[in-house]
């Protein structure tokens, strides 16, 4: 596989990657404050509807902002590892 191409595969997949932990990390944090803020708040849902709730909006709202926060992160380690090949 020519250099070109399998950097342009490593770079998409660590993109991906990123995008995945990202929408995992939204999704667990949605599970665990979702329920703490029905419950302060009173909402007459079961315990494990909020979870899923949670689950549902953390994810999707972390998919919005996802992709864009994972094109800087490459690019920001992109260009450090540059800048370190350079020196």
């Amino acid at each position: 596989m020519p250099g070109k191409l399998k950097s342009i595969l490593v770079w998409g997949l660590r993109w991906l990657g990123l995008v995945a932990l990202i929408c995992l990390a939204g999704g667990f944090l949605g599970a665990v404050l979702f329920p703490i803020a029905g419950h302060l708040l009173g909402m007459d849902l079961a315990t494990r509807d909020m979870v899923r709730n949670g689950v549902f909006d953390g994810g999707f709202f972390a998919l919005i902002w996802a992709p864009g926060l994972s094109l800087v992160i490459c690019i920001m380690w992109a260009h450090a590892q540059l800048s370190r090949k350079r020196d």
